[in-house]
């Protein structure tokens, strides 16, 4: 008999490589937001230090440029801080989206999958019978050439000579 061969082969290996470039892209897109996030934490961290020090200034004598320079640095870091939290937010968009897209490659792979696993199965069971079948000839064929037409086993009992 001959080997299994499932003609949507090439289908599900298309499949499986659509869903492999999803993860990837959705590795990707969650590689960025860990970035993104640790950008944000960073800036977070660097407002704090500069308000320390803007109020460890304030109790001092008051060098009005500094001042002017640290507010201008802490505005531009608050900048900062909002555009890399706009940023995040449309990464976290960008995730749920392709999220949404490898969910529906893993499930346009599993159907094929499925399809051929019923093949597989019919496949199996088909040579099953088939192997049973052979064996079943085989046994008569063999039973055949034990009871011979003169042997006492193929005369009837109820035969009287």
């Amino acid at each position: 008999m001959k080997q299994f061969s499932f003609r949507l082969e090439p289908v599900l290996n298309y499949r499986r490589l659509i869903e492999d470039g999803e993860e990837h892209k959705l590795r990707g897109i969650q590689a960025a937001i860990r970035e993104t996030q640790q950008t944000r934490d960073d800036l977070g961290t660097q407002i704090e230090r500069c308000g320390r020090t803007l109020e460890e200034r304030s109790r001092g004598t008051l060098d009005m440029d500094e001042v002017r320079t640290l507010y201008a640095y802490l505005d531009r870091l608050r900048e900062e801080l909002d555009r890399t939290s706009r940023a995040l937010s449309k990464l976290e968009q960008d995730r749920k989206h392709q999220l949404g897209s490898l969910l529906e490659a893993r499930k346009e792979r599993e159907v094929v999958e499925k399809l051929k696993e019923g093949r597989l199965s019919d496949y199996k069971k088909e040579t099953q019978a088939l192997e049973q079948k052979v064996l079943d000839d085989l046994s008569l064929t063999q039973f055949g050439r034990f009871t011979a037409p003169d042997s006492p086993a193929a005369t009837s009992p109820t035969r009287k000579d």
